[in-house]
C-alpha cells in the first residue's frame, strides 16, 4: 500500500533546491576564490525554486532532482573538506549550468502555457520566469565561456575556417548591437549553432577512441563519455547530448520576422549556458 505521506516529486525538488541554495551560499561565504562558484549554485537554486513554487509543470522534475542530487552530494563533501576546494566547485557549477539549460529549454514555450494556468498564478509565474532569464543571462557566464574556449584552443580556426570563438562572439555582438531590419537567425543564432557544431566536431576529432557517431545526440554522447571529468556522472553527459539535439534545431528553426528580441536573447543564453556546462565538465588531460 502506498504511503500517503510520501512526498510528491515537486516537493522533493523544492527541498533539494532549498538545500542547494544553502550549500551554495555557505560555499560562497568561505572565501573570495570560491565565492563566484558558490554564488552561481545558490542563484541557480533560488531562480529554479521560483518556478517550482509557481508552475512545476514547466520543469522536467525528475531530471532536475537527479542534477540536484549530484550538486548537493558534491557540495556537502566540499564543505566537509573531503575534496580539494576549487576543482569540485568547478564541477558543481558545470552541473548547475547544465541543469539551468534544462530549465530554460523547458520554459521556452511559456507564452503559450501561462494562459493555461489559473488567473491568480499567471502573474507570479511570469515574474518567476523573468527572474530565471535574468539569472541565466548574466554577463559572467559569457566571459567564462570565452575563457574556457581559449583554454581548449577553440579560439583558432581549423584549415582556414572561422574559429568557434569568433562565431560565438559574432552571435553575441549581433544581439548587443543589432542592425535594423535584420534576421536574428542569420546574424546571430546561425553563427551560434555553427560555433557549437564546430566545437562538437573538434572534440570528436580529439577523442582518444574514434568510433562511429551519426546524430547530434550520439556525437556528444561519444566524446562526452570519453572526455568528461571523472567526478561527473554519465547522466550529465546524456543531458548534454539531449540539450544539443534540441538546441541545434532551436537555433535555426525561427523564420525572419517571427522571433521577438526576448526569445532571441533566451535562445542565445540557452546556448551559452550549454557551452559553459559542457566545457567545464570536460577533462583537458583526456584530450
Amino acid at each position: 500500500m502506498e504511503n500517503s505521506e510520501e512526498k510528491q516529486p515537486e516537493e522533493v525538488l523544492r527541498d533539494k533546491l532549498v538545500e542547494a541554495e544553502e550549500i551554495g551560499e555557505e560555499i560562497a561565504s568561505q572565501g573570495r576564490d570560491i565565492t563566484q562558484e558558490g554564488q552561481w549554485i545558490a542563484d541557480y537554486a533560488k531562480a529554479t525554486r521560483g518556478i517550482t513554487d509557481c508552475a512545476p509543470q514547466f520543469l522536467d522534475i525528475e531530471s532536475q532532482i537527479d542534477f540536484l542530487e549530484d550538486i548537493n552530494t558534491s557540495g556537502r563533501a566540499s564543505l566537509q573538506g573531503l575534496l580539494i576546494a576549487q576543482e569540485p566547485l568547478f564541477l558543481l557549477s558545470a552541473t548547475s549550468s547544465t541543469a539551468a539549460t534544462n530549465v530554460a529549454i523547458s520554459i521556452s514555450s511559456s507564452e503559450q502555457l501561462i494562459p493555461c494556468l489559473t488567473s491568480e498564478m499567471q502573474e507570479p509565474t511570469k515574474i518567476a520566469i523573468s527572474n530565471f532569464h535574468h539569472f541565466s543571462s548574466r554577463s559572467e557566464v559569457k566571459e567564462e565561456v570565452i575563457s574556457l574556449m581559449q583554454s581548449f584552443g577553440l579560439d583558432k580556426g581549423v584549415q582556414g575556417k572561422i574559429s568557434p570563438l569568433e562565431l560565438f562572439l559574432t552571435a553575441h555582438q549581433a544581439f548587443e548591437r543589432p542592425v535594423s531590419d535584420t534576421d536574428p537567425v542569420s546574424t546571430s543564432l546561425i553563427p551560434m549553432r555553427e560555433s557549437i557544431s564546430s566545437i562538437v566536431a573538434e572534440l570528436l576529432r580529439r577523442r582518444p577512441i574514434q568510433e562511429k557517431a551519426g546524430s547530434n545526440y550520439d556525437k556528444v554522447l561519444s566524446f562526452g563519455i570519453q572526455l568528461k571529468r571523472d567526478e561527473l556522472s554519465e547522466n550529465v553527459v546524456r543531458e548534454w547530448a539531449s540539450q544539443w539535439d534540441k538546441l541545434a534545431n532551436e537555433l535555426s528553426q525561427a523564420k525572419q520576422g517571427m522571433l521577438s528580441r526576448e526569445e532571441w536573447n533566451q535562445r542565445l543564453q540557452r546556448a551559452t549556458l550549454f557551452l559553459n556546462g559542457l566545457l567545464k565538465g570536460l577533462d583537458p588531460s583526456k584530450i
